[in-house]
């Protein structure tokens, strides 16, 4: 029985040691949020509930790791088989799957800092760039720290795992034979089969009989973010997992194809002749108007960060004051939380489908995307970034849909070349004004898109550049506003500027503020800027997005096309709700509400102007309603135009 018994002091000890390290981890991640915390009400209590049900989470995880190790070790003994190399075997086992968990716990709280979202079966959209993504790690100081505390946590519970394990098998012994009482034997199976239904229990997460624990459990409070923190980020990650791999989530499955693209005719007042649910054929009323465009996706660029949308920092002074020149979109939203979103959105004014990478795709279909319809009409084009433009496939997908030129970091001398990130955002504008006085004097118009990267980590400010701010995330803002203050007066110098139409806009948001939601506005909410000599001074307040780039830009050029796209022309027709795609969460928004619908099966309805946290879903049931129609409707028709191959209509 001795031995028996030193089993389930093992297995318990390492139960303990793990749920003390899940709560450690659990606590530095609240530390690292600490302004999200110091916002809410009672936030103590609320923290504590969080915690409370964190256990939960952290007990399903743990009953995972343990239940063959368990199983293993209890039935040898009660058979009368103890061997040392298979109680070495579960040591080994258990420590390898609780180093993996606690690896992905700490992963997870500087991408908690950046999505507001914990890790997901998205990061698998990045498995081709690993080199990528580790150089990022490697050259940003929190994200190395992070990466180090990644091994050395894990580290440190095998070193205690393994004293634990030494002290309580200190004499154990291997032997077979087979139980010689009948009561002793009987004993040990009634042990068993209880120790094993705690552990079932654990992994069930819940007594009901209806249903175990699902991440919908963790939402116990009206707030967002002790929601997410009794999460276990591994938990979250694998039924993420399990979610993406299943053949009925790969697709967006949200109502049938033909309850979608009816209801899309109707929003979207496309044609029932063609086959495309989306498609308007649009013949401008005024002659048509050569102006170069230039579009630039800043990186993270948040609409939070200007003084015009209440910001008090003086973050971004030229921005504030081009849009003070400008049409400028006070509401205007992204796609996406991710820069694959942002330039598919705004280029092609399709909207992000859930995890779906947009650009990996081995057939890369043809679209009437903004670049490819610009070429027809006898325009030169051109993509600038900081960095490689293979990343995301971006480079590649650009090429089959329009664009002619790509310049990249294997453009730039190599001493330029600050991180995996590339060179700074005054660079790659300075190098590329050349290129553009160039295309123009070839005697036609451009279409220039221009994406910029040092607003992202790791941040690298050049020596010339003197911020005013003393936190790096802040100075990087104030840098990324330097460098397009540097293009437009290098630009201003060209002959073409006059006869140019400039967009500005974020490839996504920032997190920034209070973020009550299950999906962060601010991330979402980016400047809409649309500068140029004729362009008239106006601010806008009705609802945009990104997707409404490629349309409007067509408008002022007043150049006839078939719009397949799921964008309307904001100065000649209103766009009623824009979508907010984060991952596995999608929000449909207006002037004042907005209705969030998560894979997970929660919904929502939610006064999002003025932050109000009461769900009043039943309450506007009717427009609710309305808000989800809109939402699945369009993404459904996207996810068919696209399988189907109707992304361009001859």
């Amino acid at each position: 029985m001795q031995n028996f018994y030193s089993h389930i002091k093992y297995l318990f000890s390492i139960y303990v040691l793990g749920i003390i390290f899940f709560t450690l981890i659990r606590l530095c991640l609240m530390f690292s949020q600490w302004d999200r915390v110091t916002e809410l009400p009672d936030a103590f209590s609320l923290m504590i509930n969080a915690s409370v049900i964190g256990f939960r989470f952290d007990s399903v995880i743990s009953g995972y790791i343990l239940a063959l190790p368990l199983v293993l070790l209890l039935l040898s003994s009660i058979i009368g088989f103890e061997n040392r190399k298979l109680v070495r075997f579960c040591h080994i086992y258990l420590c390898t799957f609780y180093s993996i968990a606690l690896f992905g716990c700490i992963a997870n709280i500087p991408y908690f800092a950046e999505f507001y979202k914990h890790i997901n079966a998205s990061v698998f959209n990045w498995k081709d760039e690993k080199s990528f993504v580790f150089t990022m790690i490697m050259k940003e100081n929190i994200y190395l720290m992070y990466f180090l505390a990644s091994l050395i946590v894990p580290a440190l519970f095998v070193y205690l795992a393994t004293i634990l394990y030494k002290r309580i098998y200190k004499h154990y012994k291997s032997h077979f034979h087979f139980p010689r009482k009948v009561s002793g034997f009987l004993h040990k199976i009634l042990i068993f089969f209880i120790l094993g239904g705690l552990c079932f229990l654990g992994i069930r997460g819940r007594i009901s009989q209806k249903s175990p624990i699902r991440v919908g459990t963790a939402f116990f409070s009206t707030y967002m973010f002790p929601n997410q923190l009794a999460l276990n980020p591994i938990y979250y990650f694998l039924n993420s997992l399990l979610e993406t791999g299943k053949k009925s989530k790969q697709e967006v499955r949200l109502i049938p194809d033909d309850d979608a693209l009816k209801l899309c005719r109707i929003f979207y007042h496309a044609s029932d002749s063609l086959k495309s649910p989306v498609v308007r054929i649009v013949r401008p009323d005024g002659e048509r108007k050569n102006y170069n465009v230039v579009v630039i996706l800043m990186e993270s660029m948040s609409a939070d960060l200007m003084k015009r949308n209440g910001n008090p920092n003086n973050f971004t002074p030229f921005l504030d004051s081009l849009a003070n020149q400008s049409t400028c979109f006070e509401n205007c939203y992204s796609a996406g939380i991710h820069t694959m979103n942002g330039v598919f959105s705004t280029l092609f004014s399709y909207p992000a489908l859930f995890t779906q990478h947009p650009m990996k795709t081995v057939d890369i279909a043809n679209f009437q995307c903004l670049p490819s319809v610009l070429r027809k009409n006898n325009y030169q084009t051109a993509y600038f970034t900081t960095h490689d433009d293979q990343f995301d496939n971006i480079g590649g997908f650009l090429k089959i849909n329009g664009i002619e030129l790509i310049q990249a970091q294997r453009d730039y001398p190599l001493n330029k070349v600050k991180s995996n990130l590339g060179v700074p955002d005054d660079y790659m504008f300075e190098r590329a004004i050349p290129v553009l006085t160039q295309l123009s004097d070839n005697g036609q118009p451009f279409f220039a898109t221009m994406l910029t990267a040092s607003n992202h980590a790791p941040y690298i400010i050049p020596d010339y550049f003197k911020p005013s701010m003393k936190d790096i995330k802040d100075q990087i803002i104030e840098y990324s506003d330097w460098s397009i203050r540097k293009f437009f007066e290098m630009a201003r110098k060209e002959k073409w500027f006059d006869n140019t139409i400039f967009v500005l806009t974020g490839d996504h948001g920032l997190v920034t503020g209070s973020q009550p939601y299950e999906i962060s506005v601010s991330r979402h909410h980016c400047p809409l800027i649309i500068y140029g000599k004729d362009i008239p001074e106006r601010s806008i307040a009705e609802t945009a997005s990104q997707l409404d780039i490629f349309p409007t830009i067509m408008g002022i050029l007043e150049i006839a096309y078939a719009n397949n796209t799921f964008g309307f022309d904001l100065l000649k027709e209103k766009r009623k709700y824009a979508l907010l795609n984060s991952d596995d969460i999608v929000a449909c928004v207006d002037d004042s509400l907005m209705y969030i619908y998560s894979t997970h099966g929660k919904e929502a309805l939610y006064r999002y102007k003025i932050k109000s946290t009461e769900n009043i879903l039943e309450k506007k049931q009717e427009k609710a309603d309305e808000m989800r129609q809109f939402m699945f409707s369009t993404m459904q028709s996207a996810q068919y135009i696209i399988k189907n191959s109707l992304t361009t209509i001859q």
